[in-house]
């Protein structure tokens, strides 16, 4: 799990010259861990949703997909996390 998730940024450096925008996907990546560490100790319904995305992206990759297609997917997993995560804070906030 966490090699996929890890994977864009791995490569980032690898094919990006900019050092600024590597370091700011490498800061963002680091901050989704610590929201996916949170999100599946206290959002345990999260975790079988995250893993459904995961087995919906590998068989898009699996399925040679578009890159838009299989891009798409991967974001709109990233925003179910992040999303979430917003609305767990936001009821726990006024308790």
């Amino acid at each position: 799990h966490r090699d996929l998730h890890s994977f864009p940024t791995r490569r980032s450096s690898d094919l990006c010259p900019n050092e600024a925008l590597v370091a700011l996907l490498h800061d963002v990546a680091r901050r989704l861990d610590a929201i996916r560490r949170t999100v599946f100790v206290q959002i345990p319904y999260r975790g079988s949703r995250s893993v459904t995305e995961h087995e919906e992206i590998i068989e898009l990759i699996a399925k040679h997909a578009p890159a838009e297609q299989i891009e798409t997917a991967a974001r709109k997993h990233k925003l179910h996390t992040v999303e979430s995560f917003r609305e767990w804070r936001d009821e726990h906030a006024t308790a």
